[in-house]
Order: structure tokens, then sequence, then C-alpha cells
């Protein structure tokens, strides 16, 4: 995420050590801008190909903002935007 030079002023990191947190798998209830690698670090490789392959859980909340070869950054729902 913070390669991606996504400019935020607070963000919420998930890496190999962090699956424990809530946000790793309910992300939709604690982050409104997720930023996916296609070709992540070391530290991330497992949770990035977890995200990805269950984009459709994603895309149930979120909507594709950005791709290109290196990342995907999906922007949560607005109400209304449905």
């Amino acid at each position: 995420m913070i390669s991606s030079w996504v400019e935020l002023s607070r963000y919420d990191e998930i890496i190999e050590s962090s699956r424990w947190k809530d946000s790793f798998y309910k992300p939709w209830l604690y982050n409104d801008v997720i930023v996916i690698s296609k070709s992540p670090d070391d530290d991330a490789v497992n949770v990035a190909g977890y995200w990805l392959s269950r984009l459709d859980t994603l895309k149930g909340f979120y909507e594709t903002v950005y791709e290109d070869d290196r990342y995907i950054v999906l922007e949560r729902y607005t109400k209304g935007s449905l």
C-alpha cells in the first residue's frame, strides 16, 4: 500500500502478521479504500492472494476505482451508488 503512492492520512496495513485483525476478514466495516498489490512484498503474499481470489466478495461492498498491472484500488460504495 505504501509503495502505491496513494495519499492517505491514516491507513490500516494488513500483512502476514496482522491476519488476526477483524479488519482483515471484514474490511468493509473498517476501511473506505483498499489497495491490493498484484505483486506484493514477501510480508503480504498470502494476504494479497487471499483477497485477490475473493474479489467477488469485496465487489459486494467496493467498486474498482483504479487498476493497473501492479495494483487494484477499491473504494467502498456510498449510499445511493448501488
